[in-house]
């Protein structure tokens, strides 16, 4: 979008903070979590994991990706809102992985509370 509606900014992406002993990121919204909630929440990012992990064994289907994500998920039964698996051009739905590579993001429900995280796939920025 910066490209497109000729912004005079450089856009710089950087790596998700996390907690160093489990990996959930790093939010403002974390202290809203329980302690029960907290422990569960990084099961979503382990289920990421999970899916880099399948990637790089040659999984590069949708399905495949996401069902390892939704899987890790359920072993604390996670309120997940969505996991998708995007374009990082166009931020575009896509069936598998391609040579420019993927973005796997999701986002869900600890009470009131709404998470998000991502992993990118098959590239760097």
């Amino acid at each position: 979008m910066v490209e497109d509606l000729h912004f005079p900014i450089k856009l710089k992406v950087v790596p998700t903070v996390r907690d160093p002993e489990d990996g959930l990121a790093l939010s403002s919204r974390n202290v809203y979590l329980t302690e029960e909630q907290r422990a569960k929440a990084p099961a979503l990012y382990r289920g990421l994991c999970a899916a880099q992990e399948l990637y790089s064994k040659g999984i590069t289907g949708r399905k495949g990706l996401i069902d390892a994500v939704v899987a890790e998920a359920a072993k604390e039964n996670l309120d997940i809102e969505y996991v998708c698996l995007s374009s990082p051009e166009t931020l575009e739905e896509i069936d598998s992985v391609t040579s420019t590579g993927a973005i796997l993001s999701s986002a869900w429900r600890m009470g009131n509370t709404r998470l998000i995280d991502n992993i990118l796939i098959g590239f760097e920025f």
